[in-house]
């Protein structure tokens, strides 16, 4: 819906495709493998909300962008050690 709202004249699809497909590429490159163990689930988990909260500030929707940060920060719970 965001896509739509960013370019209405042309296809909607197309910026949120590629904005997905390279936070996506990001998110698996930070996820490693060592030994038997893999680590980097949560700096790639980090990537992905972030681009969820920039992608409606970059395009002018402060409300929306806004909220989703709220959002994620009422819903993810910090680790304990």
């Amino acid at each position: 819906m965001l896509s739509a709202r960013l370019a209405p004249k042309s296809n909607p699809n197309r910026i949120a495709t590629n904005i997905v497909t390279s936070i996506g590429f990001l998110g698996v490159v930070a996820i490693l493998r060592e030994r038997l163990r893999i680590t980097g689930f949560t700096t790639a988990e980090t990537i992905w909300l972030t681009s969820a909260v920039s992608m409606p500030i970059g395009g002018g929707y402060w409300l929306l962008g806004l909220s989703n940060e709220l959002l994620l920060l009422c819903v993810r719970q910090p680790k304990r050690p």
